[in-house]
């Protein structure tokens, strides 16, 4: 993998993600979403922060250490409301 910046959560709305899905693998997809729901549980109920990296547009792959507050199907929001695309998500660190 390429290098990863870890980026402050303040300045991912300045950002534009990737536009497809960046895991092929469905079973990939699947640990991608149960470590979504455990991180928003996490966020929750202890305000645990998690590690998520990303993809934007131009295939540079960023980090961000936050609280998630919250995941629907197609977008993660964390503190602070800044929103990330889902299928853009390539790995969430518990």
């Amino acid at each position: 993998m390429e290098s990863v910046v870890t980026v402050p959560k303040e300045i991912i709305g300045h950002f534009t993600f990737a536009p497809q899905e960046v895991l092929t693998d469905p079973w990939l997809i699947e640990q991608r979403k149960w470590a979504l729901r455990k991180a928003l549980a996490l966020g929750n109920l202890y305000r645990h922060k998690v590690m998520i990296t990303y993809h934007l547009c131009d295939r540079t792959v960023q980090r961000v250490v936050t609280t998630v507050w919250a995941v629907t199907d197609r977008y993660v929001t964390l503190k602070g409301g800044r929103i990330i695309p889902v299928h853009a998500i390539c790995e969430v660190e518990l």
